[in-house]
């Protein structure tokens, strides 16, 4: 793997980290507020933000596929 992929995967996974404490913050936030349960809160925050980037996993590019690939094989 090139240690462009390497630095770049380093990046992602502080930044997921970072965003997967935040979104916890806000289903807590949003479960509090509305009275819903966790899992109910988490549905709606997540599918918010799915709408809101229009993520497709159909659009990741060839080399986050190929450097998914590669840690499969690794693990």
């Amino acid at each position: 793997m090139s240690e462009r992929i390497r630095a770049a995967e380093a990046t992602a996974s502080v930044i997921a980290d970072r965003v997967s404490e935040s979104v916890d913050e806000a289903v807590r936030a949003m479960s509090v507020a509305s009275g819903l349960p966790l899992h109910k809160a988490s549905t709606i925050i997540i599918g918010g933000l799915v709408c809101r980037y229009q993520i497709e996993v159909n659009e990741l590019s060839e080399e986050v596929v190929a450097c998914l690939e590669a840690k499969k094989e690794t693990h």
